[in-house]
This record gives structure tokens, sequence and C-alpha cells, in this order.
């Protein structure tokens, strides 16, 4: 409840405090007595709209304050919400607004500032304020509910249990609710989404990539950039470890093992120095026949397979960059 008030400034009122007892409390007076002024000055510091004409004449600025106390848990809740520390001790908000002739107006919550329309939600849930021909809280769709609980929980002591009973299956009828609208989809979004991904389907499928062939690609593409060296390398080293005009590594360890061979009776472990040799031989052998298919074939137009190669590597860039890797 609105405990005391504080005004300056305002119209005819250069200072005035006014507290209120506990119960009913009734102002009276004849027209031009000043009633009006109280409700311009609950209307400022409820944060309202309000002209800059109230303010004193010959004064720059006027100041109302007001108390409020004997909170209710849900003005309590509400207030938390909005991040309003209530005074713990006796349970008391103080609102503040000073409104200046330069239309300046400055807001304040137990004196934090706090922006003009904080103020307005806070006092909402404080104060319900009808003027004439005016009752906005019972023109307020959102407190029917209130109202009609309220009415019913002055009628029936039970009804608070039957009202928390109800209100805990409406949540759990909203939750399945929601639920099965979140898993409802239109037929035609949903063929149109099916549409969509046998498209994408076709699409990755019909490129036929394979496992590795990126890298396959890469590897043949630097190779054939790089053919002339690559050609050098590898006859170079093939008549090395074959042989050519003289014998190579693979002659050498096949001359080795028939030397060997003729001994083998002779020396320990004879056979398997044979064995190693002829071994190593066909290591030798397998080698060369590995580098031999990286050689550039000399029936093969360069320019043609880059450009195949890239024309593929085009293929698969695409596809990743739509799909991932």
């Amino acid at each position: 409840m609105l405990r005391s008030l504080h005004i300056e400034n305002v119209a005819l009122i250069k200072r005035l405090d006014i507290d209120f007892e506990r119960g009913f409390t009734v102002l009276t007076g004849e027209t031009g007595a000043g009633k009006s002024i109280l409700i311009d000055s609950i209307n400022l510091v409820c944060g309202k709209r309000v002209s800059r004409d109230i303010i004193r004449s010959g004064e720059e600025e006027c100041f109302v304050s007001a108390v409020f106390d004997s909170l209710d848990e849900k003005c309590l809740n509400t207030l938390r919400e909005m991040g309003v520390d209530v005074d713990e001790e006796d349970g008391t908000l103080l609102l503040s607004r000073k409104l200046s002739s330069d239309g300046h107006s400055t807001a304040k919550i137990n004196l934090r500032t706090v922006p003009v329309s904080v103020l307005k939600n806070v006092s909402a849930s404080l104060i319900s304020l009808s003027e004439q021909n005016d009752s906005f809280s019972l023109l307020n769709p959102e407190l029917h509910t209130e109202y009609l609980d309220r009415f019913a929980a002055s009628l029936k002591s039970e009804f608070t249990d039957a009202q928390k009973s109800y209100s805990e299956l409406y949540e759990l009828y909203q939750t399945a609710k929601n639920k099965l609208k979140s898993a409802y989809i239109d037929e035609s979004e949903r063929k149109s989404k099916l549409d969509f991904l046998k498209f994408r389907k076709n699409e990755i499928e019909s490129a036929k990539i394979k496992k590795g062939e990126e890298q396959n690609l890469l590897t043949e593409r630097s190779v054939i950039r790089n053919s002339e060296t690559v050609s050098k390398a590898i006859r170079g080293t093939c008549a090395l470890l074959m042989g050519s005009s003289k014998p190579g590594v693979y002659d050498r360890l096949i001359m080795s093992a028939e030397n060997v061979e003729t001994i083998s009776d002779v020396i320990p472990n004879g056979k398997e120095f044979v064995s190693q040799l002829q071994s190593l031989a066909a290591d030798v052998e397998t080698l060369s026949a590995s580098l031999r298919s990286y050689m550039p074939r000399e029936t093969d137009d360069p320019s043609a397979l880059l450009d195949k190669i890239e024309s593929r590597l085009d293929v698969i860039s695409k596809i990743k960059s739509k799909y991932g890797e």
C-alpha cells in the first residue's frame, strides 16, 4: 500500500508530505482545492507521461517520491523479476521521479536510477489509479483471471488447492500441445523438404566420388606438372635398382644369393642367408615396379590429362562446399 507521498514544486504546492494511515483514506475538497494536483503527482512518480506545465511557476524542476509497504508475494515476485531489491527489514519500497523544465526526467527506485519504463512497470504492480470515467485495471485482460481467482478464493477455502492442481495440469497440457505442434509438419512442407533431400542425394550420388579419390588426383596432378623431373628421377632409380647397361641392385642380390647358396650346406644359417637375399631382391623388384607406375605415359597428352584432373577436382570441390567433407 501507499504509505507516504512527498511533493516538491508541483503546481501550487511548494513542499508537502502526506502520510496515509492503514485502512480507507478519503481526500475531499471543493473544486480547485488541489485534489487533481495529488493525482498528477502520483502519475508523475508512477512513470506516466505528464506535462512540464505541472512544474511550479518560477521553479526549474519538480520532484515527487512515494513510499510503499506491505507488498504481497505477487508484487515481490514481479519486483524480483525486474531486478528490484526490497528492504528486507521493513519491506518498504521507495519510488521517486524528478522532472526538469527542459523536459529531462530522472527516475529512481530505492535511490537507484532506472529508466522511466521500469518505474512505470514496477508501479503497475503497486498501485491502481482510476480517474474519472477511467478504470485501467478493469479493462486489462491480463488481470481478469486474477480477479476471478480472488473472487473464487473468497468463497471457498479449498479453491487454492484446486487452482494449484488445475495450473499444474494446464501446464502439462500446454507442454504436450506445443510438442505436438512442433512434431506436426504440413503435408506440402513435408513434400517440399523430401523433394529437396532427394535432389541433394541425387547430386551427391551422381558425382560418384570414391574414397581417397581427391588425394589421388592431387598426387597425379603434381606428377604431371613435374613430369620431366619425375621421369628423370624414376628412370635413374630403376636403372640403379634393376640395371640397364650394367647389373643393378636386383642383379647383384640375385648373384649374391647364388654365391651363398653354393656354401649354404657348409656355413651355419646358410640357407637363411640365401632366403634373405632373395627376399631383398623381390622387394627391390616390387619397389621398382611401383616407381614405374608413376612414370608419365608418353602416349598421353599432359595438357589433356591436367584438364581432366582439374575438371574432376572442381566437381569434388563443389560437392564439398555444399555438403561438407
